[in-house]
């Protein structure tokens, strides 16, 4: 989210390179957590189905034909909030539970096994290999 001057100001770090002043509400403000739900629920308002929740946005629908035109309006309204979606971090969930994207799936079905210079302890658990 673009801040004015003055929360830019506010929000203004003193580094041993000098001033960084920033252009976007940081996270580490207290208020950013609110200030962003604010601007999500406006964002979504009036979208029957569609419901904000922290970070995630979740749309409901009763037909498949339902659920593409509320994602089109979703979609259609997060640029014109200046707000970027990844679709990348998406998840489908249905009467069987949440599903992660079949891409992700994928890609750690054909993640390589161990490899062979990865055996020492301490190797293994960073990528909790047992």
């Amino acid at each position: 989210l673009t801040v004015d001057d003055a929360t830019a100001e506010a929000q203004t770090i003193i580094t041993h390179r000098g001033a960084f002043r920033v252009k976007r509400l940081q996270f580490g403000i207290s208020a950013a957590p609110g200030v962003f739900q604010n601007v999500i629920d406006k964002t979504v308002a009036g979208i029957q189905g569609v419901l904000p929740y922290f970070n995630d946005i979740l749309i409901a629908a009763s037909d498949e034909k339902e659920l593409a035109n509320r994602l089109e309006t979703v979609l259609h309204r997060f640029p014109k909030a200046g707000l970027r979606l990844k679709s990348d971090k998406s998840f489908e969930v249905d009467a069987t539970g949440i599903h992660p994207a079949k891409a992700k799936v994928q890609a750690i079905q054909d993640a390589p096994g161990l490899l062979p210079e990865c055996t020492s302890k301490a190797c293994r658990s960073t990528f909790d290999w047992p």
